[in-house]
């Protein structure tokens, strides 16, 4: 009997440790078959992104990205990349995109031009430009002709913002290397926020090709370097990274062709039409291909080791000579960026009596 009821409690031991097994063997089964299919999810999203974003090869197939465009040459009055075909948009279609995407500029003239143009293609283009060309300063503008920037402003129904600073920065309005990234980060944060409910958000422009060798004017001249223009570029992509902004590039298309400058900053109608023509290519993008996706930062965040780097450029932070204008009068912002104390009522005072 005692062997029996042994033999009985065997069968059962071993009938339940088949059913545990048969359960870990399923559940690990199961557990393994949802890896799997995460995993095979994952990459496929990831060779959809990288089917996006990987450097088109074939000048048949429409550019992707900002950095698709480079290598390239001027063949004619348009930009031609060497590795694929960029969307040539006529006057009547860039009023077109802009009709439903209505398209926003901050900063100085190089943003400036931009807009210029698409008003002499259309005087209504759904387009505006916002004066506040520097990052260090908390900036009011002086001239009638120009919308004046109180800090904010309204975003109104825009889908796409880009900012254009930098010259004023290394230039009149130079108060350092600190200044300028600090204002220019906090600026970018600032707009990003505002932007966050749009469907593109908000893109950097990289600081153009700067080629004082051309320059005709003579207050120009005494206010700008190819050299400190560098440092400068440097920092608007080092505020991209650490804000994780993109950046549109059109510096190769200026370096390709420093002729088509007459002061070494502004460059003429058919480099300005290209820019447009790039915007209109990542706000619409050609009937029957992609939008141009901007472009991510070259560099990785890493600001404190920058600014030790940009603090030791004696060059980047010394102030032109004979390079002023009369704000430069109110002095350098503080640390953080910001216009020093009495800096705004002093502009406002000034703006009133003239």
């Amino acid at each position: 009997m005692a062997q029996f009821r042994v033999y009985v409690l065997g069968v059962l031991a071993v009938a339940l440790m088949w059913i545990l097994k048969e359960m870990q063997t399923n559940s690990m089964t199961s557990y393994f078959r949802s890896q799997r299919e995460k995993h095979v999810i994952q990459l496929a999203a990831q060779e959809d992104a990288q089917a996006r974003t990987e450097p088109v090869r074939d000048p048949n197939s429409w550019c992707r990205t900002n950095s698709d465009l480079y290598p390239g040459r001027w063949v004619g009055e348009k930009w031609s990349p060497d590795n694929c075909k960029m969307y040539q948009f006529s006057k009547a279609s860039v009023v077109e995109c802009f009709e439903t995407r209505p398209y926003l500029s901050v900063g100085d003239s190089l943003g400036e031009q931009n807009m210029e143009l698409l008003k002499i293609y259309n005087r209504s283009v759904n387009a505006r430009h916002i004066w506040n060309p520097s990052a260090a300063y908390t900036y009011f503008t002086m001239s009638k002709d120009r919308k004046v920037d109180y800090i904010d402003f309204i975003v109104g129904d825009a889908v796409y913002l880009t900012v254009t600073m930098a010259m004023w920065d290394q230039g009149v309005h130079h108060c350092g290397t600190d200044a300028f990234y600090n204002g220019m980060k906090e600026k970018v944060m600032r707009y990003k926020a505002m932007m966050q409910q749009t469907e593109y958000g908000l893109s950097l422009w990289d600081l153009h090709w700067i080629a004082p060798e051309r320059c005709t004017n003579k207050w120009f001249c005494n206010c700008q370097s190819a050299q400190k223009a560098g440092v400068f570029r440097e920092i608007v992509q080092q505020v991209a990274a650490c804000t994780n902004t993109t950046l549109i590039n059109a510096t190769p298309m200026t370096r390709a062709d420093p002729m088509k400058t007459n002061d070494g900053v502004h460059y003429n109608h058919i480099v300005t039409a290209a820019k447009v023509n790039l915007v209109a290519n990542v706000v619409c993008g050609p009937p029957d291909g992609p939008r141009i996706l901007p472009m991510p930062s070259p560099l990785k965040c890493e600001e404190d080791a920058y600014k030790a780097k940009w603090r030791a450029n004696i060059d980047a932070n010394t102030p032109f000579p004979n390079c002023s204008t009369t704000l430069n009068q109110f002095g350098c912002p503080n640390d953080n960026g910001r216009a020093s104390d009495g800096y705004r009522e002093r502009l406002l005072k000034k703006k009133k009596n003239t």
